[in-house]
Parts: structure tokens; sequence; C-alpha cells
């Protein structure tokens, strides 16, 4: 893994997601492809947001930032868990890092429908110190 805007251009979405739920061909299915969501970060005062506009038919738990694979796992109340859909690119995962919560936003037409706050746990983040990030 590499951590070059070039090679994030390349790579910011990985193949083996697919679009679903539960668990395909051995990988976790995705949430989300990359053109239902976009990810927005204020850098003044470390907000994080995740913007989507298909309705979700289960309830959110939590998030999982995996520090060494730079994705989200989304943890369903019912105990699924899924792919968000993209590889977090360079520029944010510095505050994708620090969260401890994430915005959680449903839109339609530039106006937010509904959202809610999820809480964030980190996994893998002792692999991602010892990298020096």
């Amino acid at each position: 893994m590499t951590d070059t805007p070039q090679d994030e251009k390349k790579s910011i979405i990985t193949k083996e997601f697919v679009s679903g739920s539960g668990v395909q061909d051995g990988k976790m299915a995705a949430l989300f492809t990359a053109d239902e969501l976009d990810i927005y970060v204020n850098k003044i005062t470390g907000e994080n947001y995740i913007f989507y506009g298909k309705k979700i038919d289960a309830a959110l738990q939590k998030f999982e930032y995996d520090h060494k694979e730079c994705r989200i796992n989304v943890i369903m109340e019912d105990g699924r868990e899924m792919d968000l859909g993209i590889r977090i690119q360079w520029l944010i995962r510095p505050y994708i890092k620090k969260a401890r919560e994430i915005a959680f936003v449903r839109t339609k037409d530039g106006e937010a429908l509904e959202g809610l706050m999820v809480p964030v746990t980190h996994i893998n983040r002792e692999n991602d110190e010892k990298q020096g990030a």
C-alpha cells in the first residue's frame, strides 16, 4: 500500500468490493458505490461528514476506521458488517484518524433529509503508528 496522490487516483475504489449486503466471495460487501456518497472534512473544526442519497433499510450502530486498510467498516445494529464502499483518500486521513464520531447525512438535491452522529472506533491503529502516520 502506498500513500501518494498518484497511487490514490489508481486505487480510490477497490474493485473487489461489491454493493449489497453480507460477504461475497470472501470479501466484505460495500454499502455504497463511489458515486453514491461524498466525504467532507472541516479542517478547522475537525468535524467529519458522510453525505449519501439512497435510503438505508438498517440502523447503524458504529463505524470502524481501519488504519491499515484506510477503509471504514459500517456496523449495523443487527450485527451485519459492510464496507463503506471507498478507500479514504490520503488528504483526509489525518482527520478521520482522529474522529470520535462522523455525521452521517442523507441528502436530496443538496438538502439534508435526515442524519445522525455515528461513533467511530479505530482498529489496526498500532500498525498505523509504526508507519509514522
